[in-house]
């Protein structure tokens, strides 16, 4: 009796340890088969396991806040280094909210003790799947499947028909879970007459491209009909993808919708943002600057140049306009005559001025009594009236009457006078004399030989002159042999 006591007491005592140890056992969730690596271990204290630490820490609140999705790095900032650790998690869409919460928060918690010492594993839970390696593997889908689960096969059902209305289902959710932003998806279609008979889902982890997503998806809806002929339920959960079926509904309880990150505040002033202000400021400030200093340039230039087109015009128009030098009506008379073309030309002031240097001592021949004579760089000379010389005024205006009238082989010839004011010229050239022909320009007297003192008898039958002096200051001029030197002559009367 005593034995028989004893044995149930064990028992008992067994019973309630092994509820005891379940119980516990449900705080960590177990995953089904693990894929755990068996090389290349790492060791208790090594970087590769605080990294490792370090990523599973901050899985379950990463996922959490990201739709139930997490995938990232710990260590040498993920630049492939041999202690960096590449970690993803995600719950599957078939389960709810609750179930979820805690498979993010078990699995790593108790992977490291399914796994110890692995450096590459791969875990799919009932509600999450986790994986993490010390190689990259985002964005590549891995094909395997974890496990899979069938619902009871009903002899009754048609084997084609069932795999005619689940393959047009699952494809069209593959394709639909491929395109949106979650990489899930869940409808019904139709099935034995009933047209929400049939309801499916389709998932894929997010760091997967559509067409990896499409790939891994296809794969698994290929095996359904070889897993579940007849099945009324059945579903593949893989660690990159999860394809389920029902006939009849199932709870789906999908991923929330991460909200968008809020727009970025302007940057907090910086040095390097003051630096860059300021020299922006000052380089503006000197470009102003330039541009001002130019701008005055311009336009004093500009002044400069239209001062001195002023005073030219203002010049040429005194010398044309001038006062009035000729007194009385045939004085008058004798000017229109000059300015209708008849007689003599008249020059401009700044023709006359530039031929002589203006009127240079240099370039003085002599001076008579009334003004100088002033050489000049042509064949030709030029007498100035002295300012303010009443005298030579009216012997001026005499010239310009008597010698502009008077025609003779060796008499020089007036060819021009000019008169601006109190300051007037008077200028005349010969045409041809017996030293050969005379070159005609602004100015006065020009001869190529001189002649004795009876150059004035011409031979007949032009008319004999008086022997006289016929400047009015008694004072006229001649050229030597050199063309381009002119001498003043002594009275010849």
């Amino acid at each position: 009796m005593a034995s028989r006591l004893l044995l149930v007491f064990s028992v008992t005592m067994f019973l309630f340890c092994a509820t005891a140890a379940g119980q516990g056992d449900k705080k960590l969730p177990l995953p089904f088969a693990p894929s755990c690596s068996t090389t290349g271990n790492y060791t208790d204290g090594s970087q590769f396991k605080k990294n490792l630490d370090q990523l599973l820490a901050r899985m379950p609140a990463a996922a959490g806040d990201n739709g139930w999705f997490y995938n990232g790095t710990a260590g040498t900032g993920g630049d492939g280094g041999a202690d960096t650790v590449y970690g993803l998690i995600m719950c599957y869409a078939d389960r709810n909210a609750t179930q979820c919460l805690d498979c993010l928060a078990g699995a790593p918690a108790g992977i490291t003790t399914v796994c110890p010492g692995s450096r590459n594993v791969s875990a799919a839970y009932d509600a999450c799947v986790l994986r993490y390696s010390d190689t990259p593997f985002f964005s590549v889908a891995d094909p395997s499947e974890a496990f899979y689960v069938y619902w009871p096969a009903d002899a009754g059902i048609d084997e084609n028909a069932l795999d005619d209305a689940r393959s047009r289902l699952m494809n069209q959710l593959a394709k639909t879970a491929a395109d949106s932003p979650l990489l899930v998806a869940n409808g019904s279609g139709a099935y034995g007459g009933a047209p929400d008979a049939m309801q499916g889902l389709a998932q894929c982890t997010r760091d997967l491209t559509a067409g990896q997503c499409t790939w891994c998806l296809t794969t698994y809806i290929a095996k359904l009909r070889g897993l579940f002929p007849n099945n009324t339920g059945g579903q593949i959960k893989g660690y990159s993808c999860f394809v389920r079926y029902n006939i009849g509904a199932f709870e789906v309880t999908l991923p929330p919708r991460v909200a968008s990150p809020p727009a970025p505040g302007p940057p907090s002033p910086s040095v390097s943002t003051g630096l860059v202000i300021g020299l922006s400021a000052a380089g503006s400030a000197t470009f102003l600057l330039l541009l001002g200093v130019l701008v005055c340039f311009l336009l004093r230039r500009r002044r400069r140049r239209r001062r001195a087109r002023h005073q030219t015009t203002t010049a040429e128009r005194e010398m044309e306009e001038g006062d009035d030098f000729f007194d009385g009506e045939a004085e008058m008379e004798e000017e229109d005559e000059f300015e209708r073309g008849t007689g003599p030309k008249r020059f401009r002031y700044g023709e006359l001025a530039a031929a002589t240097d203006n009127f240079s001592d240099e370039r003085k021949l002599g001076e008579g009594g009334f003004g100088a004579e002033t050489n000049n760089n042509l064949a030709v000379a030029i007498k100035r009236v002295s300012k303010g010389s009443k005298q030579g005024r009216k012997e001026y205006a005499a010239e310009v009457r008597i010698i502009s009238r008077l025609r003779h082989r060796n008499l020089v010839q007036l060819i021009g006078w000019c008169h601006r004011g109190n300051d007037d010229l008077s200028g005349g050239a010969g045409r041809e004399t017996q030293g050969g022909p005379i070159d005609v320009s602004y100015g006065v007297f020009r001869r190529a030989n001189p002649l004795p003192l009876s150059f004035t008898h011409p031979p007949p039958p032009l008319p004999t002159p008086r022997h006289a002096d016929l400047s009015p200051s008694s004072s006229s001029t001649a050229c030597e042999a050199t063309p381009r030197r002119l001498r003043r002559l002594s009275y010849f009367s």
